[in-house]
């Protein structure tokens, strides 16, 4: 900057001189206006910093229609949808959708699957494992790039049944359908 004001008071052009200003306005404008994008961008990733960047969760009980959802920690947004590749039209299942998800709820299940240890994320000894009952399939991508599948079936940990539930609570928060809430209420009352 220096420079330039040493040009600017040596410069008997008068454009020279106009010039000079310009350009050094234009040059420490814009290095500011990208520390300010830098900056701000910054903040964001520091507001809100996931141990998740998505997680699937399906919900297969016995005698109730199977539920899956999906969450995107990265770009905020849920969605709910039918597991099954072929859907009888006069069967009732899940009416999918699609929707945005508030930070706090994103927060809450972070904040749930933190608390889970190295031993909650092993698929159980299939031996003791009853086939009958609520299956749950999960799986879980890490912002470290990491990834973990747990399929539990009926005899699952407590920490499962409370991520489990409060994912479907949340998703009849976001929920604008009758017959959703009515199935996924089935789930969490039979369950």
């Amino acid at each position: 900057m220096f420079e330039v004001f040493c040009l600017y008071l040596f410069s008997r052009n008068i454009y020279m001189r106009i010039l000079i200003v310009l350009v050094s306005f234009l040059l420490f404008g814009c290095t500011e206006n990208v520390k300010n994008v830098e900056n701000s961008n910054q903040k964001q990733k520091e507001k809100f910093q996931y141990s998740l960047r998505s997680f699937n969760i399906g919900v297969y009980p016995s005698f109730h229609k199977p539920v899956e959802v999906l969450i995107d920690f990265d770009d905020n947004y849920l969605c709910v949808y039918t597991p099954q590749l072929y859907v009888d039209p006069n069967d009732k299942t899940v009416e999918a959708f699609m929707t945005t998800i508030e930070d706090a709820d994103l927060l809450k299940i972070d904040n749930l699957i933190k608390s889970f240890s190295h031993e909650d994320f092993k698929n159980p000894n299939y031996e003791e494992v009853y086939t009958d009952g609520l299956s749950l399939e999960a799986l879980f991508v890490f912002s470290n790039q990491t990834l973990q599948k747990v399929s539990t079936t009926n005899n699952f940990k407590e920490k499962y049944k409370n991520l489990y539930e409060m994912i479907l609570e949340i998703v009849l928060k976001y929920n604008k359908s009758k017959s959703n809430e009515k199935l996924i209420e089935e789930i969490v009352e039979g369950y």
